[in-house]
């Protein structure tokens, strides 16, 4: 799972990377409009996935961590379900 996180984070980096220049480009010949959309849908497109595939694995890595420290959990009843706790039985 972090490899397919950080080989999608690469992928919308190059992306954006690669389609910066074509905006810079855009800008210095004056189009500003042009530039200007470029870069809003790129940074969308692109910039935002890097950010969000960023916060994904850290906390993919968090909760792993979490998970490997964690002690045995008590047993499950078989539909997967914690079983209820029972209270202790009073004479009567």
């Amino acid at each position: 799972m972090r490899e397919l996180s950080a080989h999608a984070e690469a992928v919308h980096l190059w992306i954006f990377l690669l389609a910066l220049p074509l905006a810079l480009y855009g800008a210095a010949r004056g189009w500003w409009d042009a530039a200007g959309w470029l870069l809003l849908i790129n940074a969308l497109l692109n910039l935002y996935p890097v950010m969000q595939q960023r916060m994904i694995r850290g906390r993919l890595e968090r909760a792993l961590a979490r998970r490997a420290t964690a002690p045995a959990s008590p047993p499950s009843s078989p539909s997967g379900r914690s079983a209820p706790p029972t209270l202790p039985s009073t004479p009567r």
